[in-house]
């Protein structure tokens, strides 16, 4: 439920120059200021109107009190987060005075100054160095990795007008950064491996029809930019292909084995597989034909997903297309065996991507695609296997049309995924399905009033209970333009502290990120916008557990390959290590797991905790109870080089034994931090 009383304020922290004042009700006059009597003159309260702006005082809901440098006071709709205007408080109105019982008559007048800012409304706190203002609006998803391997995070976004900015974990552009470019950006960054030698290299599409490759200091990368040839179309094709440039995301990944990523990409109803030298490897580009019944050309919008589909110890790319078809291709261009498949009901799905990931719990990764409502039928989210079947019991039929895609995580604990979708519409639905019996888990579906739906959900434990939660951008479809963060739990339930409201701003298709950004162990929730160009970064206070963050960006992670993220290898402990996607899905037979990795298990030993060390680092290691309380440190101190196993007794640091469940560990090597699962058994 949407906390509308003044308490939902208490402790926002306004931008320099503001400070909260009240937590107080002001009861606006419902009736025009002429049309009423007045208690007397120095009831009558002046409105200073933003230029341009068209305040409705009677519109105010559960409005609560700022007040400016000037002691102007400023009356904020918190329910939706409206700033009604600035006023001059007459005498007995003040911050803290009771509710005038008879109202207040209003007297507009133009105000001549700076604008009212758009503070976000949310109890919060902000992350030191944000908001960041950014060179235009961000449309794609931010990229957040940490790309040179320094224990620090970088926050990579790019702007419709061309500019692409790095920044660090404090909000300050990294040396070489922002680039402009005589180019637009619309599709996410990705962030990937391309020449082997173990440090991320940022790619995009610009709306140009050119594919950049930079290396972390702002340099391009040597065969790069490319512009590949795009298909030739007519003027009424290319403006349903929503332009001749590239709208969807590159997916990054190792397809041929010698240890770098291969970028693949589509545009224009074609899709390219490249070196990270920026050749286009043999049998590619393949072109995608076009639908005739009804007739659609062949756009996609979003990232191709790549995964070993076949268990054959190779991956296959997945692409699904607005002409009503999903494809799969092996590496060498040669189309697989059962494909393309039919999307139900001969609906468009090259909006939202395809999602990989084994939702029925029979050990092998099954294809999950969303849909637009079709030809002969409604919207849907489809499965099917790897021969392009659609797995018994699917597909699902949804209330309105998915251009989202779908997220996949385990909600139950049961370890099999679910899959969670959002939908756009005046009343966007959000549901979480098992993919066994195609219906959704209990408590769900959630209606969001007046709001649509266009980013990709997020799976992530937000509160630290060791359970996954949704997180869903939704915008206001009626004339308020706003923004609202949602967080509910497995079952539905609305988190505390959510939603958040950015006023008068916009996410359309940016979903949100949440990564370890600063290294301190604890998670963090980034959001970019398109209409106030902002970059907005808050600390949750929940301890950031990988095993716990299958989804935590579009298409499932930095590489943008549509897979469940995973940890990393505790080589490279440090921030946004639930971001970096090293080989993702082992447990889902996605990709075969890499040498030496470490991953998080849920089973009996895990009272041991291994790391290695490649130099003299200093070390703690603490544990924690299931409510995110430290129970006891294990170890603090200075270590020389060599591999380490660190035994937990289970007991606290009193000495008492402990029961058995679930609690975690937070392991700090140096100035990177970790923090895992762990089973204690009896």
């Amino acid at each position: 439920m949407v906390r509308s009383g003044p308490e939902s304020l208490a402790g926002h922290r306004s931008t320099a120059g503001w400070r909260f004042a009240v937590a107080g009700a002001l009861l606006l006059s419902q009736m025009c200021p002429t049309a009423r009597a007045l208690p007397s003159d120095r009831a009558r309260v002046s409105i200073a109107v933003e230029p341009g702006e068209i305040i409705s005082p009677e519109q105010a809901r559960a409005p609560a009190f700022l007040l400016d440098k000037s002691d102007l006071l400023i009356v904020v709709d918190q329910y939706r987060g409206f700033l009604l205007g600035r006023f001059t408080a007459p005498l007995g109105l003040s911050p803290g005075s009771p509710t005038f019982p008879g109202g207040v008559g209003l007297e507009r007048i133009v105000f001549q100054g700076p604008p009212l800012p758009s503070l976000p409304l949310t109890p919060l706190p902000k992350q030191h160095g944000f908001p960041f203002m950014c060179e235009g609006a961000v449309a794609g998803s931010p990229c957040i990795l940490d790309l040179d391997l320094d224990g620090a995070c970088e926050i990579i976004l790019a702007t419709t007008e061309g500019t692409v900015h790095v920044l660090t974990s404090d909000g300050e552009s990294r040396e070489g950064w922002p680039i402009r470019i005589d180019d637009g950006f619309y599709a996410p960054p990705a962030a990937g491996d391309l020449d082997g030698n173990g440090f991320r290299e940022i790619v995009l599409g610009g709306i140009s029809g050119r594919i950049y490759a930079w290396r972390v200091d702002g340099s391009l990368m040597q065969g790069w930019p490319v512009r590949p040839t795009l298909p030739a179309v007519d003027r009424e094709t290319l403006d349903d292909l929503g332009g001749a440039g590239f709208f969807g995301a590159a997916a990054l990944a190792d397809i041929d084995g010698d240890g770098a990523s291969e970028v693949c990409i589509a545009a224009g109803g074609k899709v390219w597989l490249f070196r990270g030298s920026g050749e286009c490897l043999p049998g590619w580009p393949q072109q995608l034909p076009p639908a005739t019944q009804p007739p659609n050309p062949a756009s996609t919008f979003a990232a191709p997903a790549v995964g070993d589909i076949d268990a054959d110890g190779v991956p296959e790319i997945f692409l699904a297309s607005n002409a009503c078809q999903i494809h799969a291709w092996t590496i060498s261009g040669s189309i697989l065996d059962g494909w393309p498949a039919p999307v139900p009901h001969q609906a468009r799905a090259g909006f939202g991507g395809v999602a990989l990931g084994d939702v029925t719990g029979d050990g092998r990764p099954e294809i999950v695609i969303t849909s637009e409502h079709g030809f002969s039928g409604p919207a849907t989210v489809t499965v099917l296997d790897a021969r392009g079947r659609p797995v018994p019991n699917w597909p699902y039929h949804l209330p309105d049309a998915c251009n989202a895609g779908a997220a996949l995580g385990d909600l139950t604990g049961d370890g099999i995924l679910e899959i969670v979708i959002a939908t756009v519409g005046g009343d966007a639905a959000i549901l979480a399905i098992d993919g066994r019996s195609a219906q959704p888990l209990p408590g769900w579906p959630r209606r969001l009033r007046r709001e649509t739906v266009n980013a990709t959900p997020l799976i992530v434990d937000l509160d630290g209970d060791g359970w996954n939660d949704i997180l869903v951008a939704a915008l206001s479809t009626g004339l308020e333009s706003d923004t609202w963060i949602w967080a509910f739990d497995k079952r539905g339930q609305q988190l505390d502290e959510f939603p958040i409201m950015l006023p008068q701003d916009e996410i359309v298709c940016a979903a949100p990120v949440t990564v370890d950004l600063d290294g301190d162990g604890d998670l963090e929730l980034l959001a970019a916008t398109e209409r106030l160009n902002s970059v907005y970064v808050w600390d949750l206070n929940t301890l950031c557990d990988p095993s716990l963050m299958p989804w935590p960006a579009v298409a499932g992670g930095a590489s943008r390959r549509g897979c469940p993220s995973v940890a990393m290898d505790p080589g490279a402990l440090g921030p946004g290590t639930a971001l970096d996607d090293q080989p993702p899905g082992a447990a889902h037979n996605l990709w075969p797991p890499e040498e030496g990795a470490h991953r998080p298990r849920r089973a009996a030993g895990l009272s041991t905790v291994a790391f290695d060390l490649r130099g003299e680092t200093h070390v703690r290691l603490v544990i924690f109870d299931i409510k995110r309380h430290p129970i006891r440190q294990l170890l603090q101190h200075t270590l020389p080089p060599g591999q380490y196993r660190i035994y937990w007794d289970g007991r606290d640091a009193a000495g008492d034994q402990q029961p058995s469940g679930i609690y975690f560990y937070q392991l700090n090597l140096g100035n990177k931090a970790q923090t895992r699962q762990l089973l204690l058994l009896k």
